[in-house]
């Protein structure tokens, strides 16, 4: 309820928050000593998506509700990560939820008693970040026509893997400092992908 109360105003905010621990129930043991909830985000996500069907609410709803359940426990994960790891953060929960998956972890915060406040200085470094360089779905630098034509390759899943690896490395090479260009891209592939 504290989390619930600290939570900001909003449908998918409020039943996030209420729903957030839901999973805890399924996933909590004693491992040595210790209680663990591991993979309860995961879980809530699912009750959560069967709740708000259960309640008819519409389709963004319920997908923006899971999501935001599902990231709740990410944004403590940045607290060490670098530019790399934070686009691929929001990349991963979209734009549209970061705020509200970092609002709920804020809510979460406050509901833990000795009550925890790392996330100002996540909020601050994910908006550094974005400032850098806006973050898309889709940040590779090649499309689906050009990695078929480099690579020799069909449609199918293994161009949605060159994508996803060619934005790791967009990433990586701007938490250096530079722009990875189509030549350097092409090379990257060719080298890890040819043949393969």
């Amino acid at each position: 309820m504290m989390v619930l109360q600290n939570s900001k105003p909003g449908i998918e905010n409020q039943l996030a928050a209420l729903l957030h621990d839901a999973g805890k129930a399924s996933t909590t043991e004693l491992i040595d000593g210790a209680i663990h909830s591991y993979g309860h985000e995961k879980v809530s996500g699912e009750i959560a998506e069967a709740v708000c069907r259960r309640l008819k609410f519409d389709t963004d709803v319920i997908r923006n509700v899971r999501k935001i359940v599902e990231n709740h426990m990410r944004p403590h994960a940045l607290h060490d990560a670098g530019t790399a790891g934070i686009r691929k953060f929001i990349r991963e929960v979209g734009e549209e939820l970061v705020d509200a998956v970092v609002d709920l972890a804020a809510a979460d915060e406050q509901g833990k008693i000795p009550k925890g406040n790392n996330i100002p200085s996540i909020r601050e470094k994910i908006e550094k970040v974005k400032a850098i360089k806006p973050v898309t779905k889709n940040d590779s630098i090649l499309d689906g026509l050009e990695i078929m034509k480099i690579l020799d390759i069909k449609p199918g899943p293994k161009i949605k893997e060159v994508m996803s690896f060619l934005e790791e490395k967009g990433d990586e090479w701007i938490e250096k400092g530079k722009v990875l260009d189509k030549e350097t891209a092409m090379n990257l592939i060719l080298e890890k992908f040819k043949g393969v």
